[in-house]
């Protein structure tokens, strides 16, 4: 993903994400307004629970590269709204 990048809020059904981050730095924002943050840069691990409404966006100066497990039935990605603040 490249610099500045952010994804659509999304959630991956009944799929558990599993996230090495290879390069770069990124940011999984979810729960109420996008306010729950988790970071993550090269060597880190992060996990994105299935269900769980959120999105992708590229901190880094450069781009980020990850690899990625999905570990469940359903869909890859389904496109939902925002999450609305509390």
């Amino acid at each position: 993903m490249e610099p500045g990048v952010a994804s659509g809020w999304h959630h991956h059904a009944e799929r558990d994400t599993y996230i090495f981050v290879v390069a770069g730095t990124m940011r999984i924002e979810s729960g109420p307004g996008g306010g729950d943050v988790v970071e993550g840069s090269s060597g880190d691990f992060i996990f994105v629970p299935q269900r769980r409404i959120h999105r992708e966006v590229v901190t880094s100066a450069g781009p980020a590269d990850a690899f990625l497990v999905r570990i469940g039935p359903g869909p890859q990605v389904v496109n939902v709204d925002a999450p609305e603040a509390s």
